[in-house]
């Protein structure tokens, strides 16, 4: 499934690469039901929520770019999670792998991008630099999911990135950290619009409200609970579009009755 926003001169296309179905207590300890409505939050009987597992086309000055590249051959990811829908849903576009000439990542975890390799284990995507933060660069080294995918940096086909810098043209990299050590956010610029990529800074909507409720995989907690304050903050004073990786839809935050409101595009 893709869904497609301009930005004014630049095109910003959400691809789903696939999802999993998590317990909400499983992956928001804090989650307490008796402040959520089940069906608002998606739920089903037994308390489990559908979180996708979002990609972007960014289609702008640089040629095809893309925000994250999912959780790569759907055999190679670890139950529960279901992925590699990207290829296909790039093919439904007319974007070939050759085509596309950058990546930025948000950050080292396995669902945003482990489809930089193919099955065999090469760049999925031949042409393309990837990007991403130096701190995590030097975090994901020590990480045994992340080895692999090394092989790219060796290759010379990785920079990096020290904080807010345009790492294409039109792609701003927004310093987002406490999910992982060099978590990254993206802001898509066009000429009359911009949206901000939130990759894993926040997982579900429920967060507008309990911005505290950090995912189970928030490596600095305290850290991430900030970022998620300031960014929904950012996102409530603005007139940016929220497009987050693991949310059902993409829109603008607003404050309603001193409360954060999310109405989708």
């Amino acid at each position: 499934m893709a869904v497609e926003l301009g930005l004014g001169g630049v095109r910003l296309v959400a691809i789903e690469d696939g999802h999993f179905t998590p317990e909400a207590t499983y992956l928001f300890p804090k989650w307490d039901w008796s402040q959520v409505d089940r069906a608002a939050a998606g739920a089903d009987a037994a308390g489990r929520i559908r979180v996708p597992i979002g990609c972007f086309l960014v289609d702008g000055p640089a040629g095809p770019v893309l925000i994250d590249t999912g959780g790569g051959p759907d055999e190679l990811s670890p139950p529960p999670f279901t992925t590699g829908k990207l290829p296909a849903g790039l093919a439904r576009l007319g974007v070939a792998p050759a085509d596309v000439a950058g990546i930025v990542h948000t950050h080292l975890h396995f669902d945003h991008f482990w489809g930089d390799l193919d099955p065999v284990g090469a760049a999925a995507f031949p042409n393309a630099t990837i990007v991403l933060h130096a701190d995590e660069l030097a975090w994901g080294r020590g990480q045994e999911r992340v080895a692999g995918w090394v092989r790219l940096v060796d290759e010379g086909r990785v920079r990096t990135v020290d904080g807010p810098d345009e790492a294409f043209p039109g792609i701003w990299a927004v310093e987002a950290r406490g999910h992982t050590p060099g978590h990254l956010c993206f802001e898509v610029r066009g000429a009359d619009a911009a949206a901000l990529v939130l990759g894993d800074a926040t997982h579900h909507p429920v967060q507008l409200d309990h911005p505290g409720w950090g995912a189970r995989f928030d490596a600095d907690p305290p850290a991430a609970d900030a970022t998620r304050e300031a960014l929904f903050d950012r996102l409530a004073g603005g007139d940016e579009v929220l497009a987050a990786n693991h949310w059902p839809a993409w829109g603008r935050v607003v404050t309603d009755g001193g409360r954060r409101r999310f109405v989708p595009v």
